[in-house]
Protein backbone atom coordinates (compact mmCIF):
# COMPACT_ATOMS: atom_id res chain seq x y z
CA UNK A 1 0.00 0.00 0.00
CA UNK A 2 1.35 3.60 -1.05
CA UNK A 3 0.61 5.29 2.49
CA UNK A 4 1.57 9.07 0.43
CA UNK A 5 -1.21 8.75 -1.96
CA UNK A 6 -4.12 6.88 0.74
CA UNK A 7 -6.60 9.11 1.39
CA UNK A 8 -6.92 7.14 5.31
CA UNK A 9 -3.56 8.40 6.23
CA UNK A 10 -3.73 10.72 8.91
CA UNK A 11 -1.14 13.07 8.38
CA UNK A 12 -1.65 14.76 11.55
CA UNK A 13 -0.35 11.91 13.80
CA UNK A 14 2.35 10.90 11.13
CA UNK A 15 3.38 14.85 12.10
CA UNK A 16 3.03 14.48 16.02
CA UNK A 17 5.34 11.38 15.56
CA UNK A 18 8.05 12.55 13.58
CA UNK A 19 8.05 16.21 15.97
CA UNK A 20 8.16 13.78 19.02
CA UNK A 21 10.96 11.45 17.55
CA UNK A 22 12.73 15.05 17.12
CA UNK A 23 12.37 16.54 20.37
CA UNK A 24 13.46 13.02 22.42
CA UNK A 25 16.72 12.96 20.50
CA UNK A 26 17.63 16.52 20.88
CA UNK A 27 16.69 16.40 24.36
CA UNK A 28 18.88 13.51 24.64
CA UNK A 29 21.74 14.60 22.93
CA UNK A 30 21.56 18.13 24.81
CA UNK A 31 21.95 15.78 28.27
CA UNK A 32 24.57 14.45 26.65
CA UNK A 33 26.75 17.50 25.73
CA UNK A 34 25.91 18.99 28.98
CA UNK A 35 26.87 16.63 31.20
CA UNK A 36 29.74 15.85 29.37
CA UNK A 37 29.18 12.30 28.94
CA UNK A 38 30.91 10.49 26.07
CA UNK A 39 28.42 8.74 22.85
CA UNK A 40 29.88 5.77 22.51
CA UNK A 41 30.18 4.37 19.00
CA UNK A 42 30.29 0.91 18.11
CA UNK A 43 34.06 -0.19 18.02
CA UNK A 44 35.10 -1.75 14.64
CA UNK A 45 37.69 -3.72 15.25
CA UNK A 46 40.62 -4.17 13.11
CA UNK A 47 42.71 -7.38 12.71
CA UNK A 48 46.04 -7.76 14.81
CA UNK A 49 49.29 -6.94 12.92
CA UNK A 50 50.35 -10.54 11.14
CA UNK A 51 53.83 -11.71 12.38
CA UNK A 52 54.71 -13.29 9.34
CA UNK A 53 58.78 -14.08 10.62
CA UNK A 54 59.85 -17.20 10.36
CA UNK A 55 59.21 -19.55 12.97
CA UNK A 56 62.62 -20.65 14.40
CA UNK A 57 62.69 -23.95 16.72
CA UNK A 58 65.01 -26.14 18.15
CA UNK A 59 64.35 -28.42 15.55
CA UNK A 60 64.93 -26.53 12.19
CA UNK A 61 67.52 -24.06 14.03
CA UNK A 62 71.04 -25.83 12.75
CA UNK A 63 69.77 -26.15 9.11
CA UNK A 64 68.10 -22.70 8.72
CA UNK A 65 70.61 -20.57 10.90
CA UNK A 66 73.73 -22.02 8.44
CA UNK A 67 71.46 -21.84 5.45
CA UNK A 68 70.42 -17.74 5.98
CA UNK A 69 72.73 -16.54 8.40
CA UNK A 70 76.50 -17.74 7.11
CA UNK A 71 76.69 -16.16 3.97
CA UNK A 72 80.14 -15.51 2.06
CA UNK A 73 79.70 -12.22 2.44
CA UNK A 74 80.60 -10.65 5.89
CA UNK A 75 77.72 -8.64 6.31
CA UNK A 76 75.32 -10.11 8.57
CA UNK A 77 71.37 -10.73 6.35
CA UNK A 78 68.88 -8.67 7.88
CA UNK A 79 66.37 -11.61 8.97
CA UNK A 80 69.18 -12.53 11.23
CA UNK A 81 70.07 -9.01 12.94
CA UNK A 82 68.58 -7.11 15.66
CA UNK A 83 68.17 -9.83 18.14
CA UNK A 84 64.96 -8.49 20.27
CA UNK A 85 65.97 -8.43 24.37
CA UNK A 86 62.75 -6.33 25.40
CA UNK A 87 61.02 -7.26 28.95
CA UNK A 88 58.69 -10.53 29.37
CA UNK A 89 54.94 -8.96 28.27
CA UNK A 90 53.68 -12.18 29.24
CA UNK A 91 53.96 -15.32 31.03
CA UNK A 92 53.47 -19.02 29.17
CA UNK A 93 52.11 -21.91 32.00
CA UNK A 94 54.41 -24.87 30.88
CA UNK A 95 53.00 -28.41 32.03
CA UNK A 96 54.69 -31.61 32.22
CA UNK A 97 53.35 -34.31 34.22
CA UNK A 98 56.38 -36.70 33.19
CA UNK A 99 58.68 -34.52 35.08
CA UNK A 100 56.49 -33.59 37.53
CA UNK A 101 56.10 -29.84 37.32
CA UNK A 102 54.37 -26.80 36.13
CA UNK A 103 55.57 -23.44 36.34
CA UNK A 104 55.14 -19.45 34.04
CA UNK A 105 57.88 -19.10 31.67
CA UNK A 106 58.32 -15.24 30.80
CA UNK A 107 57.88 -15.13 27.45
CA UNK A 108 57.46 -11.63 24.52
CA UNK A 109 56.22 -12.57 21.23
CA UNK A 110 58.52 -10.08 19.64
CA UNK A 111 62.01 -11.99 20.60
CA UNK A 112 63.90 -13.03 17.79
CA UNK A 113 65.60 -11.32 15.47
CA UNK A 114 64.00 -9.06 12.13
CA UNK A 115 63.27 -12.24 10.13
CA UNK A 116 62.79 -15.03 12.82
CA UNK A 117 60.51 -15.48 15.67
CA UNK A 118 60.54 -17.83 18.51
CA UNK A 119 57.69 -20.18 20.57
CA UNK A 120 58.43 -19.47 24.96
CA UNK A 121 60.58 -22.28 25.01
CA UNK A 122 62.42 -24.79 23.08
CA UNK A 123 62.24 -28.30 24.41
CA UNK A 124 64.91 -31.15 24.03
CA UNK A 125 68.48 -31.85 22.32
CA UNK A 126 69.42 -29.68 19.17
CA UNK A 127 70.24 -31.29 15.56
CA UNK A 128 74.94 -30.17 15.37
CA UNK A 129 74.11 -28.96 18.95
CA UNK A 130 77.41 -28.11 21.02
CA UNK A 131 77.95 -29.52 24.43
CA UNK A 132 75.34 -29.74 26.66
CA UNK A 133 72.89 -29.18 23.71
CA UNK A 134 72.46 -32.80 23.37
CA UNK A 135 71.66 -33.40 26.53
CA UNK A 136 67.53 -34.30 26.33
CA UNK A 137 65.73 -33.51 29.54
CA UNK A 138 65.63 -29.51 29.32
CA UNK A 139 64.06 -26.50 28.70
CA UNK A 140 65.86 -23.02 27.24
CA UNK A 141 63.72 -20.19 27.72
CA UNK A 142 64.29 -16.20 27.53
CA UNK A 143 65.10 -14.09 24.04
CA UNK A 144 66.98 -15.68 21.28
CA UNK A 145 70.59 -14.53 22.09
CA UNK A 146 73.72 -14.67 19.28
CA UNK A 147 75.95 -16.63 21.18
CA UNK A 148 79.38 -18.59 20.53
CA UNK A 149 79.56 -22.13 18.82
CA UNK A 150 76.49 -22.00 17.16
CA UNK A 151 75.76 -18.62 16.56
CA UNK A 152 72.35 -18.80 18.32
CA UNK A 153 70.65 -19.60 21.84
CA UNK A 154 67.91 -18.94 24.38
CA UNK A 155 69.15 -16.82 27.66
CA UNK A 156 68.12 -19.52 30.34
CA UNK A 157 68.55 -23.05 30.75
CA UNK A 158 66.37 -25.46 33.10
CA UNK A 159 67.36 -29.31 32.87
CA UNK A 160 65.66 -32.33 34.44
CA UNK A 161 67.88 -34.41 36.88
CA UNK A 162 66.32 -37.64 38.94
CA UNK A 163 65.98 -36.47 42.48
CA UNK A 164 68.95 -36.36 44.80
CA UNK A 165 69.66 -34.71 48.27
CA UNK A 166 71.61 -31.86 49.10
CA UNK A 167 74.61 -33.66 50.22
CA UNK A 168 74.18 -35.51 46.87
CA UNK A 169 74.56 -31.93 45.47
CA UNK A 170 77.59 -31.09 46.70
CA UNK A 171 79.07 -34.59 46.06
CA UNK A 172 78.51 -33.98 42.58
CA UNK A 173 81.12 -34.17 40.06
CA UNK A 174 79.89 -34.76 36.56
CA UNK A 175 76.36 -36.31 36.81
CA UNK A 176 74.99 -34.16 33.87
CA UNK A 177 76.92 -33.09 30.88
CA UNK A 178 77.20 -29.53 31.38
CA UNK A 179 78.36 -29.78 35.60
CA UNK A 180 81.47 -30.00 36.18
CA UNK A 181 83.07 -29.77 40.68
CA UNK A 182 80.13 -28.01 42.77
CA UNK A 183 82.76 -25.29 44.46
CA UNK A 184 81.16 -26.23 47.69
CA UNK A 185 82.41 -22.83 49.32
CA UNK A 186 79.22 -21.26 47.70
CA UNK A 187 76.39 -23.72 48.67
CA UNK A 188 73.54 -22.17 50.20
CA UNK A 189 70.34 -23.78 50.86
CA UNK A 190 66.98 -21.57 51.08
CA UNK A 191 63.36 -21.98 50.77
CA UNK A 192 61.14 -20.02 47.96
CA UNK A 193 57.32 -20.35 48.08
CA UNK A 194 57.95 -23.72 50.69
CA UNK A 195 60.35 -25.27 47.87
CA UNK A 196 63.81 -26.30 49.06
CA UNK A 197 66.15 -24.34 46.39
CA UNK A 198 70.31 -25.32 46.50
CA UNK A 199 72.49 -22.38 45.35
CA UNK A 200 75.63 -23.47 44.20
CA UNK A 201 78.79 -22.67 41.69
CA UNK A 202 80.09 -25.02 39.03
CA UNK A 203 84.04 -24.94 38.48
CA UNK A 204 84.39 -26.34 35.06
CA UNK A 205 83.23 -28.53 33.21
CA UNK A 206 82.04 -29.29 29.56
CA UNK A 207 80.32 -25.75 28.76
CA UNK A 208 84.12 -24.21 29.34
CA UNK A 209 85.06 -25.83 25.76
CA UNK A 210 88.40 -24.90 24.88
CA UNK A 211 88.70 -22.75 27.77
CA UNK A 212 91.94 -23.21 30.40
CA UNK A 213 91.89 -21.43 33.03
CA UNK A 214 87.99 -23.04 33.90
CA UNK A 215 87.96 -20.58 36.92
CA UNK A 216 86.50 -17.89 34.39
CA UNK A 217 83.38 -19.84 33.21
CA UNK A 218 81.92 -20.81 36.50
CA UNK A 219 78.26 -21.44 36.50
CA UNK A 220 75.55 -20.10 38.49
CA UNK A 221 73.02 -23.00 39.59
CA UNK A 222 69.85 -22.90 41.34
CA UNK A 223 68.56 -26.68 42.15
CA UNK A 224 64.55 -26.97 42.94
CA UNK A 225 64.66 -30.36 45.46
CA UNK A 226 61.83 -32.15 43.75
CA UNK A 227 59.64 -35.03 43.77
CA UNK A 228 59.70 -36.77 40.56
CA UNK A 229 62.53 -34.97 39.40
CA UNK A 230 65.12 -32.31 40.06
CA UNK A 231 64.75 -29.17 38.65
CA UNK A 232 68.12 -27.24 37.91
CA UNK A 233 68.10 -23.23 36.56
CA UNK A 234 71.07 -22.32 35.20
CA UNK A 235 72.33 -19.10 32.25
CA UNK A 236 72.63 -20.72 29.10
CA UNK A 237 76.42 -20.87 29.38
CA UNK A 238 77.31 -19.46 25.85
CA UNK A 239 75.79 -16.53 26.76
CA UNK A 240 78.08 -16.09 29.79
CA UNK A 241 80.74 -15.15 26.88
CA UNK A 242 78.81 -12.58 25.71
CA UNK A 243 78.74 -10.37 28.99
CA UNK A 244 78.67 -7.13 27.03
CA UNK A 245 74.57 -7.63 25.91
CA UNK A 246 74.32 -7.33 29.66
CA UNK A 247 76.53 -4.55 30.26
CA UNK A 248 75.44 -2.34 27.32
CA UNK A 249 71.64 -2.39 28.62
CA UNK A 250 70.39 -4.83 25.54
CA UNK A 251 69.49 -7.56 27.98
CA UNK A 252 67.32 -6.89 30.89
CA UNK A 253 67.52 -9.81 32.99
CA UNK A 254 69.52 -13.08 33.15
CA UNK A 255 69.41 -16.31 34.77
CA UNK A 256 72.54 -15.63 36.61
CA UNK A 257 73.65 -14.13 39.79
CA UNK A 258 77.06 -13.16 39.31
CA UNK A 259 75.55 -11.48 35.87
CA UNK A 260 73.05 -9.73 37.73
CA UNK A 261 75.60 -9.01 40.66
CA UNK A 262 77.56 -7.01 38.27
CA UNK A 263 75.58 -5.24 35.70
CA UNK A 264 72.54 -4.53 38.38
CA UNK A 265 69.82 -6.44 35.52
CA UNK A 266 67.50 -9.04 37.54
CA UNK A 267 68.17 -12.44 38.17
CA UNK A 268 64.74 -13.86 37.48
CA UNK A 269 65.04 -17.37 38.76
CA UNK A 270 63.78 -16.68 42.00
CA UNK A 271 60.26 -15.00 40.18
CA UNK A 272 60.18 -18.32 38.05
CA UNK A 273 60.83 -20.47 41.42
CA UNK A 274 57.75 -19.15 42.85
CA UNK A 275 55.25 -20.29 40.35
CA UNK A 276 56.63 -24.25 40.27
CA UNK A 277 53.70 -26.66 41.42
CA UNK A 278 54.76 -30.32 41.66
CA UNK A 279 52.04 -32.88 39.53
CA UNK A 280 51.96 -36.17 41.25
Amino acid sequence: MDLLKDPRTNWKYVLIVVILAAVVGGMTLGYLWWTGKEIKLREIKTSEKVDNRLLLTEKNAEEIWKKECYPAAPEVPDICSDFNYDSPTTEFLYINKEKGISLKIPYNPNWGTKGFKILPYWEGSYEGGYGYDLYEDKLEFGPLSNCFSRAYCRICTLFFLPPRSPEEIVAATGSVPYIGKVDKETVIKEEINGHTVISYEVIGGNYCGDIEDSGNCNLSVMEVIGKKYNYIFTPTTAVLFEGDKFEEGKINFSCDEDMSRITGIKDIRQDIIKTIQFIE
